[in-house]
């Protein structure tokens, strides 16, 4: 062990928190010879008139902290270099480092030379650096989150209808939303690199 593992360790003990929240709104059924792994939300319909459910938010709270933390990262690198250097002196500089892995998309890390291999430069450049894959991983994430967000309508002709509950569900998710997000951002940016400022 080097002096990244504390860092990494805690990075990894968050992604398997964040595994186990995932796996934890999943179930397997038998349908013949295949079993299906599928998320248990998707079962259930649209949610009408039933305001935030925290059951069925969970995957995708977990993914938008994911994306956070991807979020951190990227910020750390192009912002905080130094810092990250100093929590993690081994890392390879031509990988990790904004100012020269940048050039790793290149035929000899020369711009006048082309890219490297096709979509080096466009649609493969998160394998080329650190902060591409970071920023890759974070729209994954995000997008991710998205679509599997549980869909919530208020219908006043349904039964269980508040007045205002649509607004209030709306609200209360957009912050569960943030919250998770800005979480995994706090954790990356703030907590494993901040001691180092």
């Amino acid at each position: 062990m080097n002096e990244d593992t504390p860092a990494y360790t805690l990075l990894i003990v968050a992604l398997i928190m964040m595994l186990f929240l995932l796996m934890g709104s999943y179930n397997v059924s038998a349908q013949g010879d295949t079993v299906l792994l599928r998320p248990s939300f998707a079962e259930r319909k649209t949610q009408i008139n039933q305001g935030f459910q925290f059951k069925s938010e969970q995957p995708t709270l977990a993914l938008l902290f994911l994306s956070g933390m991807s979020n951190g990262l990227e910020d750390v690198l192009q912002f905080h270099y130094a810092e990250f250097r100093q929590v993690h002196p081994n890392a390879n500089e031509q990988w990790w480092n904004p100012e020269l892995s940048w050039r790793n998309k290149y035929k000899n890390g020369d711009p006048a030379q082309g890219r490297r291999y096709p979509g080096s430069t466009s649609v493969l450049v998160a394998t080329t650096d650190a902060w591409h894959l970071s920023k890759m991983t974070r729209l994954v994430f995000m997008a991710t989150a998205l679509a599997i967000s549980p869909r919530s309508i208020v219908d006043p002709y349904k039964p269980n209808f508040t007045r205002g509950k649509f607004t209030k569900t709306l609200l209360f998710r957009t912050l569960a939303y943030l919250v998770s997000y800005q979480a995994g951002a706090f954790l990356v940016y703030d907590v494993m690199y901040s001691n180092k400022r």
